[in-house]
């Protein structure tokens, strides 16, 4: 004889060992289509029960990687959850990890984040050490610099004529 379950405690029983599951995925093969297929089965407070845990505590290091790999539909999956504070996550993060997430989105994902109320994404890279500014703009494509080129709030020229000569070569 076995015993009736009960979805919510047992929901609520394994929900941390759930989110450090998919933690362990997200840090690893995070992508708009894998996290598409995650969340979509679920109900809206499972999502909300494992959104938190699952983001709000990651590193910056793992969340760039993630967040640079879901694109502009991922981020806007997660920005709209109402227990996950993605300004707050991009306003925290190091410059470094910043630059790496920026340098592997694309266009689609930094339009994304430039229309983010909280977050200025302008000031972020006018304010980047020159370092984290090559290494991100080393790794664009044309659709990336013309993107940047076009912002009206992000001094592209003058940003790369005020960068240091050592790393102006890495871009």
């Amino acid at each position: 004889e076995y015993a009736e379950i009960d979805p919510d405690a047992m929901f609520k029983h394994y929900s941390d060992q759930t989110a450090d599951m998919y933690g362990d995925l997200i840090r690893k093969d995070m992508d708009a289509d894998i996290m598409n297929r995650m969340f979509n089965g679920m109900d809206n407070d499972m999502q909300g029960a494992l959104i938190n845990p699952m983001f709000t505590d990651m590193d910056d290091e793992d969340f760039a990687a993630m967040a640079g790999n879901v694109g502009a539909d991922g981020m806007a999956f997660l920005n709209h959850r109402p227990e996950f504070d993605m300004d707050a996550k991009f306003n925290a993060m190091d410059q470094q990890y910043m630059a790496d997430m920026m340098g592997n989105m694309g266009s689609d994902g930094m339009e994304f984040m430039g229309n983010m109320d909280g977050f200025d994404m302008d000031a972020t890279m006018m304010g980047m050490d020159d370092q984290y500014m090559a290494d991100m703009m080393g790794k664009f494509g044309q659709d990336e610099m013309a993107f940047l080129g076009d912002r009206p709030e992000f001094d592209m020229a003058g940003k790369m004529n005020g960068m240091d000569d050592k790393y102006m070569a890495d871009t």
